[in-house]
């Protein structure tokens, strides 16, 4: 693969010479787009793009010749006014990335073709000859708006939205009796990045808006439900958990038996895509770390902003795809998590003002919170960072593997990796207030 710098990089131009620009890499993934749209624009039977960070393209001559067609409501096409040349495309949902045409760019880059995507629109005349993934629809590309790995080789058909959260759901089943079989589910009292200090830093927020015992809230992917009953707990308001996991469900309930937050809470299982309840049922919808399971965010949000009042508020935090984590590593993590696919800080806005919100406020806090994290699972006698991360005691994993197979564990220290990736800001973490304009 090829390899530049900022003073070597990777060139491309157009077919009369008149535009010529310069590319800096890594790019953030390369994929067959078979869509129509495609096809009509690039006058083939599909278009092979790959994505970079905006700032790593430059227009070194030719950019009064660059015209840009608006071709959907979030994207533009940009191609020569002199030769019609096919170049690059945007989108307003990945505002800080530009997708590269393959075919006018001379040399290699450094990724190959992740897949083929789109492919209910491929033509009867193309026959696919690779044994690459392939997938409906558009988001095979690793990039901030649309980071979907890619399914197995064998696998023709990337799963639908219902498939994917029956996935998510499984994994979190698989969890919870694995850990329950280990006898730790009770240790875990919050199980996302952060631990307590997490839960406790969001519901700040909530301190902030004025919630009180008159509020009605919605926690969305609420797990074990440990979140909803500290919220309820703090601020003394009914509080409503939904998750799509019928065992986390089952488990939520069980553990709010006959504590001082029983009558304010209640559980129920239920999609984030089409949620149970009626629309401007709640003040405020809360959520952590749970929407980066969710495989259709446009309308997640949509829902959210649905089943909130006029002036509700969405409050959440999310995994995002960090600086420094690479394509393969991002695919491998996101598999491990059962992600369809990440965000990032910056694609975000586009989504929840696509919905209909207002952002109030947005930080990145995943160092902060996997430094915090750390520091509570060790006191309280839990697992450090580095054993989690590490092979573990020998006996232990001599049990585990016995009782679960090698490949559990395998897929259990991959996702043990989070700390590290959130610690080398390969992951990020997004914390969100919203407002449903009133």
């Amino acid at each position: 693969m090829g390899q530049n710098t900022p003073e070597n990089p990777v060139r491309g131009a157009c077919l009369c010479g008149a535009i010529r620009y310069e590319i800096e890499l890594p790019t953030l993934g390369t994929v067959h787009c078979h869509c129509t749209m495609c096809r009509r624009w690039n006058g083939a039977g599909y278009t092979t793009w790959f994505a970079v960070p905006k700032d790593h393209l430059r227009i070194v001559a030719g950019n009064d010749h660059l015209q840009r067609y608006q071709s959907s409501d979030h994207a533009g096409r940009l191609f020569c006014s002199a030769c019609g040349s096919s170049l690059f495309g945007d989108s307003s949902r990945t505002p800080d990335v530009m997708y590269i045409v393959r075919g006018p760019v001379q040399g290699e880059i450094d990724t190959a073709p992740a897949g083929h995507q789109c492919i209910e629109s491929l033509v009867p005349w193309i026959e696919i000859g690779d044994e690459l993934p392939r997938r409906q629809g558009a988001g095979v590309l690793t990039t901030p708006q649309d980071a979907t790995p890619m399914s197995d080789p064998q696998t023709q058909l990337a799963p639908s939205s219902s498939e994917q959260a029956l996935r998510a759901a499984g994994l979190y089943t698989h969890i919870n009796d694995l850990l329950d079989a280990q006898g730790r589910i009770q240790g875990f009292i919050h199980y996302h990045l952060g631990f307590q200090h997490a839960t406790e830093a969001l519901a700040d927020k909530l301190e902030g808006l004025g919630v009180d015992s008159s509020w009605r809230l919605l926690d969305l992917c609420c797990g074990w439900g440990v979140p909803t009953r500290y919220v309820a707990g703090r601020f003394g308001c009914r509080i409503t958990g939904i998750d799509i996991t019928q065992r986390s469900i089952d488990f939520a309930r069980k553990v709010t038996e006959g504590t001082d937050v029983e009558p304010l809470v209640s559980f129920r299982q239920g999609s984030a895509l089409e949620l149970p309840v009626e629309a401007g049922a709640f003040d405020l919808v809360w959520s952590q770390d749970g929407f980066c399971h969710v495989p259709d965010r446009p309308r997640l949000l949509a829902e959210c902003f649905r089943v909130l009042r006029p002036g509700g508020h969405l409050v959440f935090t999310d995994w995002l795809r960090g600086e420094f984590i690479t394509p393969e590593e991002l695919r491998v993590f996101c598999e491990a998590w059962s992600f369809p696919g990440v965000e990032t800080l910056a694609s975000y806005p586009s989504l929840l003002a696509t919905a209909g919100f207002e952002i109030v406020s947005q930080e990145e806090v995943g160092c902060e919170y996997a430094v915090a994290g750390d520091s509570e699972s060790v006191g309280r006698g839990l697992p450090s960072f580095i054993q989690r991360v590490g092979a573990g005691d020998a006996d232990d994993v001599a049990k585990f593997v016995k009782a679960h197979g090698r490949k559990a564990h395998l897929e259990r220290l991959e996702r043990e990796k989070m700390d590290i990736h959130f610690a080398q800001r390969k992951m990020a973490l997004g914390r969100f207030v919203c407002v449903k304009p009133a």
